[in-house]
């Protein structure tokens, strides 16, 4: 049962906008949205308001978020001539995104109808009174509504480049965006700034007030994660950025501040269980309340979405994997086979970071009538052996991604051969193990390795059954960096991190392209596309806001 779920059926009307307005993009009813001024008389009524602000992140957008966030990076392989004929998505290893691409469309209706419902909420919250004896929940509840937006324009400025910074209620209209054109991606990170700060001194708590909800913990991490990138391309500002961030992390894992309980990091194995959401390092994550049957990589849905090569061979090993055909190893075929193909990563004794099994599902996990379940979860690599539950299919086996699987459940009646979703996975957005990995990445670039950043990377390869770093990886700035980069790459896989890292390292040109001309060699006949570089690091503007707005589209597009 989901926490919110007891908040679900008091939301009201105006809130559930949220949810319809992404499968209309951009056209006017999005920009109308407002909610009455006389609209939130009691904190029913604000706490259904601001469940309707989180919960326009739940359902099929979530799913196309991490689409664009994953789909073009070395992580995730996109099989253009494997993706059943569906043109949005072959898109994305063809490098030729649309502006009219619906994935496109959909994300950024979806996190302007957030920034909208945000606006509107905060105005009217500091426009009405409540009885005094109610009044102390308010900067509560602003401040959660000042991070959600904060975190919506965190993902369209690094997603679009500059985009309209509406703040103001009064520019909740068709005519809004148009009249502030696109905003410099400086300014809107001065924007994102601000909303964090003043929330900071809004929260009257450390931790959410339920889970699902926005807290100042989640406002430390946002703003640390913000700062580090403001340090980054394409602005570079500068080392008291760096410092900044730094700051705010040490605040996190230090406990610096009242309130703050720094929890252990759990078993990662179970971290992304359904059984155990919103537990432990959780500090916040789009909740799935089952009013929609999207789900991020789901048995078949994305089955398109594999993940590569490149980055099963940086998971530590106790003996060699043959990566001779990488193509072939991604793709997958029966259990059995052969020496060197997919088989070899059901053995638990070849992987040694623990990290490896919860984060991959090596097989199209089929059907089974007569168990009437998938492979479970966490007992999917004692079926390697088993070849008889996975039968041929189109597309062949693959390397999906294991993170935020539901579980599924046979229900019989009219659809009895095939499953439906029963229970739905959250989407981490933000955890603790985040706050280690930010602060060691500052301290590196400020001061080079130090005791203390080492410790907090030794602190998550622990967690992981990994030792500490070795020596070698320790002795430098720059190979405590690269040793830095490697771990968040393993650690967040999937969470929506990797898009983001590449770009503010500047790297996420070369690195796709070196990951895309290894496949190629493997397979001349279906390629991938090279990236651009000055285009691919971000997005096209939707065509509706173009074609309504008159705006200038990113370069290339």
């Amino acid at each position: 049962m989901k926490s919110l779920s007891k908040y679900w059926r008091s939301i009201p009307l105006l809130a559930l906008l949220a949810f319809s307005s992404c499968d209309k993009y951009l056209d006017e009813k999005l920009y109308s949205q407002q909610f009455p001024g006389n609209f939130y008389t009691n904190a029913a009524e604000a706490e259904g308001a601001l469940l309707g602000i989180i919960s326009s992140y739940s359902g099929n957008f979530n799913y196309q978020l991490l689409n664009l966030e994953e789909y073009t990076t070395d992580n995730v392989l996109v099989d253009a001539a494997r993706v059943l004929k569906a043109d949005n998505n072959s898109q994305f290893p063809k490098k030729n995104v649309r502006s009219t691409n619906p994935l496109v469309e959909s994300v950024y209706a979806g996190l302007y109808t957030s920034i909208y419902n945000c606006n509107a909420f905060i105005d009217n919250m500091e426009r009405t009174k409540w009885p005094d004896n109610k009044d102390a929940q308010r900067p509560q509840f602003i401040a959660e509504a000042y991070t959600l937006r904060a975190l919506a324009y965190f993902k369209l400025v690094r997603l679009f480049g500059p985009v309209p910074l509406v703040i103001d209620i009064k520019d909740n209209t068709p005519q809004g965006p148009l009249a502030i054109g696109r905003t410099p991606v400086e300014q809107v990170y001065a924007q994102i700034v601000s909303d964090l700060k003043k929330a900071k001194t809004l929260f009257t708590q450390e931790g959410p007030r339920s889970p699902g909800f926005a807290s100042k913990i989640m406002a430390r991490l946002m703003l640390a994660e913000v700062y580090l990138t403001m340090n980054g391309e394409p602005l570079k500002l500068g080392p008291q950025y760096l410092e900044a961030a730094r700051a705010e992390a040490d605040t996190l894992i230090n406990a610096k501040a009242p309130g703050i309980v720094v929890p252990e990091l759990q078993d990662f194995n179970y971290l992304f269980s359904v059984a155990n959401e919103n537990r432990g390092e959780i500090i916040f994550s789009e909740q799935n309340y089952g009013i929609s049957t999207g789900q991020v990589w789901a048995t078949g849905e994305f089955s398109y979405g594999a993940l590569s090569f490149d980055l099963i061979r940086e998971f530590d090993t106790s003996g060699p994997i043959d990566m001779n055909n990488p193509a072939r190893q991604i793709r997958g075929v029966n259990p059995n086979t052969t020496a060197y193909d997919i088989n070899q990563y059901t053995d638990p004794t070849k992987f040694v970071d623990g990290r490896f099994y919860p984060t991959f599902w090596p097989f199209k996990g089929q059907w089974n009538a007569t168990t009437k379940k998938l492979p479970n979860f966490y007992d999917v690599f004692t079926y390697a052996t088993t070849p008889s539950l996975y039968t041929s299919q189109t597309p062949n086996k693959t390397v999906f991604p294991g993170k935020f699987r539901s579980d599924y459940q046979y229900k019989g009646g009219d659809n009895a051969a095939y499953p439906h979703y029963d229970k739905k996975a959250n989407v981490i957005i933000y955890r603790w193990a985040e706050a280690y990995l930010i602060y060691a990445e500052a301290d590196n670039e400020l001061n080079g390795p130090q005791s203390g950043a080492i410790a907090a990377v030794n602190k998550i390869r622990h967690r992981a059954a990994l030792a500490n770093l070795p020596a070698e990886q320790t002795d430098s700035k720059d190979h405590f960096r690269d040793a830095i980069r490697k771990e968040r790459r393993l650690e967040f896989v999937d969470e929506g991190k990797r898009f983001y890292d590449l770009k503010r390292w500047g790297i996420l040109i070369d690195k796709v392209n070196a990951f895309a001309n290894e496949y190629n060699a493997y397979n001349p006949t279906d390629p991938m596309s090279l990236m651009e570089k000055g285009k691919h690091e971000v997005f096209p503007i939707p065509f509706s806001e173009i074609d309504r707005t008159h705006f200038d589209q990113n370069y290339g597009y």
